[in-house]
């Protein structure tokens, strides 16, 4: 008979609570749900359909509100222990106006370097390159949209062409553009070549003739235009022209639009594609800022280290919109995710430590917007924006010292932050607002994996904190106030009745085999100051 009246107390305490609580703010700025999401649906209908050009991303923050702070450095392993390890920690999400997008000095088309060296190649060559590092799928797919030209391709092997030099050279060696331009051809550019397009070209790759880029080269493109051509391939139907860059190649790309690019079942086919060869260093920095990917596959930046991807709008991605794969040191800052999207905004996969995905928007889209995965350790998600996703916001699978920070997480249909088979996560000072399941979910973790959310705002999500196999999650400084009546779930249901006595995380615990143990002070976690 007891047993049947707890859980009738147990809901008359939570309720009084309720009731009784003032709703107090915290200290420093914060940022009302209700007229973000106001604001956000006011963007959206006055941009629906337009993807003429790329969004001005830090002028949409600021119109949104939202803040552009300076964050800690991501976390690492401590030197010492072998455990994880984060240095410093940051304040609440400062409501700031984002800084302009500088664009890199990139030379004017008039230049020249060196004689141009240009002829015919079979382009199989450096199909075997790129097939040993990535694979030989799809490549058969490739060659048979030649058709009767077989493998053969417009090489460029030294020298800086421009936009009309490859016209003219392709008219030269027999496979002349089409009146408008359209390349008909593949383009293979070795390591001592360079192509340089400026503002207002475009070059067109024409889909029935098998057209496509591949570079071992440098890649100068500036306020141009590529786009896919033409209809289906009467040789290979699936086939769709692509621009991949390969070995110790390497592209810089600003304010441009790449539209239609991509196939296939692997990303050195899927649209734009860095796939970088670790024995072969490339000799510039990738740079990706201020440009419109749309109705691209996926934009894929591998075996690049340091990277930047800013500025940019994805729009209706085929597939994840952005990989980053084995690049350590990459930087995805300033982008806006929105359309159409059937899967992740963006991986980070393969080794990619200390990438940092900072300021971002995410509209809409399937499964979890930022998927951090595949031993890439160290990783920061910070201040973004994840909005109405059919999936969760923020996930961590099979990683270490992993930080959410900062961000402001929505109306998402399921988990607002996930962590999954991951050791020293710290999950701090994030808004987690309206998502259906739980705001922050912590699963499948072996037995000596630690956790840490802290100094969060909990508001009206399906639970508030759920676990299940959680192992150790240690919690401070959270506001529960408007998460009432669910505010802890799965393995850890049962310890409401000790957070409802402390709604504002006044209050420092150590949740532990389904036990709540109060701490003075928290162990620190991967190094930070708690």
């Amino acid at each position: 008979m007891a047993s049947l009246l707890r859980l009738p107390l147990l809901r008359f305490c939570v309720v009084a609570v309720a009731l009784l609580a003032p709703v107090a703010a915290l200290s420093g700025p914060t940022l009302d749900a209700k007229e973000l999401r106001a604001a956000v649906r006011a963007f959206e209908a006055r941009t629906a359909g337009q993807v003429l050009r790329p969004v001005d991303v830090a002028a949409l923050r600021a119109d949104l509100g939202l803040g552009t702070a300076g964050r800690v450095a991501a976390p690492s392993d401590d030197a010492a222990t072998g455990k994880p390890a984060l240095s410093g920690a940051g304040g609440l999400f400062a409501l700031q106006t984002g800084q302009a997008i500088q664009t890199p000095n990139v030379r004017s088309s008039g230049q020249r370097e060196g004689p141009v060296d240009a002829g015919t190649t079979n382009f199989r060559l450096m199909m075997a390159s790129l097939a040993q590092s990535y694979s030989g799928i799809n490549t058969l797919s490739v060659i048979t949209a030649q058709g009767a030209r077989g493998s053969t391709a417009l090489s460029i092997r030294s020298g800086t062409v421009t936009l009309a030099d490859v016209r003219s050279l392709f008219a030269a060696n027999g496979m002349p553009p089409r009146a408008d331009g359209t390349f008909t051809a593949p383009l293979v550019l070795w390591p001592d070549a360079t192509l340089r397009l400026s503002p207002g070209e475009r070059m067109g790759l024409a889909r029935d003739q098998g057209a496509f880029v591949l570079s071992m080269g440098h890649l100068e493109i500036n306020g141009a235009l590529i786009e896919v051509v033409g209809g289906e391939n009467p040789h290979e139907p699936v086939f769709m022209p692509f621009v991949t860059v390969l070995g110790s190649g390497s592209i810089q790309m600003v304010g441009s639009t790449l539209r239609g690019l991509g196939f296939g079942r692997t990303a050195k086919f899927a649209g734009l594609t860095v796939a970088g060869n670790p024995l072969m260093q490339a000799k510039r920095r990738v740079i990706l800022r201020g440009n419109l990917f749309d109705d691209i596959k996926i934009v894929t930046i591998a075996g690049a280290p340091a990277a930047e991807i800013s500025g940019n709008t994805f729009s209706n991605a085929r597939n994840n919109a952005l990989n980053v794969m084995n690049a350590p040191y990459a930087v995805v800052r300033g982008n806006l995710f929105r359309g159409t999207a059937p899967t992740n905004a963006i991986r980070v996969d393969l080794g990619s430590d200390h990438a940092l995905i900072a300021q971002n928007v995410f509209l809409g889209g399937e499964r979890v917007a930022v998927l951090i995965n595949g031993n890439s350790n160290s990783v920061a998600v910070r201040d973004n924006l994840i909005w109405r996703r059919d999936g969760a916001g923020i996930k961590f699978l099979n990683t270490r010292c992993g930080l959410a920070e900062g961000n402001i997480l929505v109306d998402n249909r399921q988990k607002g932050i996930e962590v999954r088979k991951s050791d020293g996560v710290v999950v701090q000072q994030n808004l987690i607002t309206g998502n259906r399941s739980a705001g922050v979910w912590v699963s499948a973790q072996a037995e000596d994996a630690r956790t840490a959310v802290r100094d969060n705002i909990f508001e009206a999500n399906g639970a508030g904190l759920s676990a299940a196999t959680g192992a150790e999650i240690w919690i401070s400084g959270n506001n529960f106030s408007r998460q009432l009546p669910k505010l802890l779930d799965g393995d850890i249901a049962r310890l409401s009745t000790r957070l409802v006595r402390d709604l504002r995380g006044e209050g420092s615990w150590r949740l532990n085999r389904g036990k709540a143990h109060a701490q003075e002070m928290l162990t620190p976690l991967c190094g930070s100051e708690t």
